[in-house]
């Protein structure tokens, strides 16, 4: 039997969408709430249909509840009106305009996880998105003002002080956490609100506060507020205007909650609402569709006597529900207050489903169609298709157009702010997030840690002239700071940008800023970390070794100045392989890698490499720091004294006789070729700042091209 089961439903009317309240706006000027109206609409991934004809209408001053089970497609749906995915079909539009780039902007989604910041209070956060997302013509004590406004409304007052916190720290509460992810989306005023299961992990009573509070703002504000839920309790679900149904991505009802059990009652399903919750009735109606195990445990229950089973792959009556539904009282308790109402015999029931799908659809213009072809044979818990008790309704027709999300230019600028405010903001954003990282103690207990030892090791080694047999640790000691500082920094800055995926990849999807905004200020904000601590590593060896600074000062200010391009550009590197990987354990893999063949071939553990892999040595950034550091060490032909016997420089070597008791200095020259310093100075310089700029601008191309935000 491959007939239609409809069922007609009108709905109420639509309003004209004025806003009626400011709802924590401040005292700027709100816009009006705006219709959102789909149509048929559709959704693929490859060969895999997610939703099928989906259509309905989102009225401004009230709340659509999008329901179904897991897997029926609800944040599919919100996803595709939202924009943050393409749809194979989509019929949309926004207050009468077509759902396109433009007219998305008057669209916020909450997404179901709440991302944030996790060293940023509730005030820090939402004043920086106020920063970021309020237009420039409102004054920063403006902005404030919307915050503040919308803390209240929202009831966060008592936590504005209280950082937002993870798994590792302490802060906001999961109820919170949803208030401050509903309020980051409110401040940009939008005309319709998209919340993606905001109740989702909360207790009953925070969820139900939630959902008050949700009604609230439709209410006062007039705007459109379409939310997907599980599984509401009876209470939250008479707070909502509208109840779409989804079951396996079609429509299986689309009507006002309170005329729900009046519908359902009419189809032979009747529901005691005194023991049991109306949302959870329909949806077992909607997804009823039982493992083989029970289904063959529930029919070998008795039955009653007059009830006839129609046992085949197109059609089972409603009288197997019922014995179903019986033997579930008998075997659960929190199923023993379900009492479906079903008719007296099997065939009965059929006729009546099989009039109920000849009944012609009501003519509603108020409200969209929502037509949903159901096969009779998908309500049998053996087909593979989904249960749909589907309401319809007729559409006027409107001159929605298809929108295929195309990438064509908006006239009207994508930014709410400039380039240079966003850089100033998320620069300071970044500083106050990562000062945790800045000014922890453990760095600096280590940093100083290792200088202490590194410097009582090599004490006074380089003061005044140096012997032969001492030139061996001096050089050691300089490439020992440089690969100490280096892999400091890169690690350091390693997993910044894989840990903030997630913060990005939301604040891209709603255009708060520009990525290269967002990637200049995160550049510049690491910065201390790449001079601070390599500077104080740097000071306390270089004074405590004695090296060549105690005669020549512009020696050290060299010396420091190549270790700061050094750590620096290892901070690019760093950069690069967390945009290359976005994943720690391949980002660390590949870091120690590339930081041990850069150190094998930086010229100090190798120097004889075989002719074929010379040419290795010139990719090694350690080779030009090193080779810069011996230039300022050794910069004169009087610095290290020969050897008495058995030198291994040829300037010691005159007529082919050793010094003796004769006083001979080995040639500046001979010690970088003796440490493969074979490259000019000023080429030494230009390939540091090279690595510092090419591995950073790598960086962000991996991040705009192969790392655009993903909807989960």
């Amino acid at each position: 039997m491959a007939e239609e089961v409809l069922l007609a439903k009108k709905n109420g009317s639509i309003s004209n969408g004025t806003a009626k309240s400011s709802f924590g706006q401040g005292n700027r000027q709100t816009q009006p709430g705006l219709e959102l109206r789909f149509r048929n609409l559709q959704f693929k991934i490859k060969d895999k249909q997610i939703l099928y004809d989906v259509s309905g209408t989102g009225h401004p001053g009230k709340v659509l509840a999008i329901m179904g089970p897991s897997g029926s497609g609800k944040t599919t749906l919100l996803n595709v009106l939202g924009g943050r995915i393409k749809c194979s079909r989509c019929q949309a539009t926004i207050g009468g305009q077509p759902l396109t780039k433009r007219t998305r902007r008057n669209i916020s989604y909450v997404l179901q996880q709440d991302i944030f910041f996790p060293n940023l209070t509730l005030q820090q956060t939402l004043m920086f998105a106020a920063q970021l997302r309020l237009p420039e013509s409102l004054t920063t004590h403006d902005k404030k003002e919307i915050v503040e406004g919308l803390i209240d409304q929202l009831d966060m007052r008592k936590c504005t002080k209280t950082i937002i916190g993870d798994n590792m720290n302490r802060g906001l509460s999961g109820g919170e956490k949803k208030r401050a992810n509903i309020a980051n989306e409110l401040l940009t005023d939008p005309a319709v609100l998209l919340l993606d299961e905001p109740t989702s992990g909360l207790d009953s009573s925070t969820a139900f506060a939630l959902t008050l509070s949700l009604k609230k703002y439709a209410v006062q504000s007039g705007k459109t507020v379409m939310m997907t839920i599980h599984q509401p309790s009876a209470q939250m679900f008479f707070q909502f205007d509208t109840v779409l149904l989804l079951s396996g991505g079609k429509v299986a009802y689309y009507g006002a909650p309170n005329d729900v059990l009046k519908d359902f009652s009419d189809m032979g399903y009747a529901c005691d609402t005194t023991h049991y919750n109306p949302a959870d009735f329909i949806l077992l109606l909607s997804v009823y569709k039982l493992p083989k195990a029970r289904k063959k445990l529930f029919l070998t229950k008795s039955i009653e006597p007059n009830t006839r089973i129609v046992h085949s792959n197109k059609f089972t009556s409603v009288s197997l529900l019922k014995s179903i539904v019986l033997a579930i009282q008998s075997r659960a308790a929190k199923y023993s207050a379900i009492i479906i109402d079903v008719v007296k015999s099997g065939n009965e029931s059929a006729d009546r489903l099989i009039s109920a799908s000849n009944r012609r659809r009501l003519n509603t213009p108020d409200c969209p169609i929502l037509k949903s072809t159901v096969s009779a044979h998908e309500l049998h818990h053996e087909s593979e298709g989904n249960n749909c008790i589907c309401a319809t309704e007729d559409i006027e027709n409107s001159d929605s157009s298809i929108d295929r999300f195309s990438d064509e230019d908006d006239t009207d600028s994508r930014w709410n702010t400039s380039f240079f405010t966003q850089f100033k903001v998320l620069t300071q954003r970044s500083f106050i997030q990562g000062k945790y990282r800045f000014l922890s103690t453990l760095k600096f207990v280590k940093t100083i840690g290792v200088a202490l030892i590194c410097g009582l090791l090599w004490f006074e080694i380089g003061r005044g002239r140096v012997r032969e047999v001492e030139v061996q640790d001096i050089t050691a000691c300089l490439f020992f700071v440089t690969l100490f500082n280096s892999f400091n920094s890169l690690f350091d800055i390693l997993m910044v940008f894989p840990s903030e995926r997630e913060v990005i990849n939301k604040e891209r999807m709603s255009g708060s800023y520009r990525l290269s905004a967002y990637y200049l200020a995160k550049s510049v904000s690491e910065l201390p970390l790449g001079i601070i601590l390599p500077s104080i590593s740097t000071f306390i060896i270089y004074w405590m070794a004695g090296l060549n600074g105690f005669q020549e000062a512009w020696a050290f200010f060299g010396t420091w100045f190549v270790m700061i391009l050094m750590t620096v550009g290892m901070q690019s590197l760093g950069m690069f392989i967390g945009t290359a990987t976005m994943d720690f354990d391949h980002a660390l893999v590949l870091a120690i890698f590339i930081m041990i063949t850069f150190m094998l071939l930086g010229g100090f553990y190798i120097k004889n490499i075989p002719t074929w892999l010379h040419w290795l040595r010139y990719v090694s950034p350690f080779q030009y720091s090193w080779s810069l550091m011996l230039y300022m060490e050794f910069d004169s032909n009087e610095r290290v004294l020969c050897s008495p016997e058995n030198s291994m420089f040829p300037s010691c070597v005159v007529n082919g006789t050793m010094p003796g008791n004769e006083t001979r200095f080995v040639e500046f020259k001979d010690i970088l070729n003796a440490n493969g310093a074979d490259v000019p100075a000023w080429a030494c310089v230009l390939s540091l700042i090279g690595t510092l700029v090419v591995f950073r601008v790598i960086g962000y191309i991996l991040l705009r091209m192969f790392h655009k935000p993903m909807v989960k």
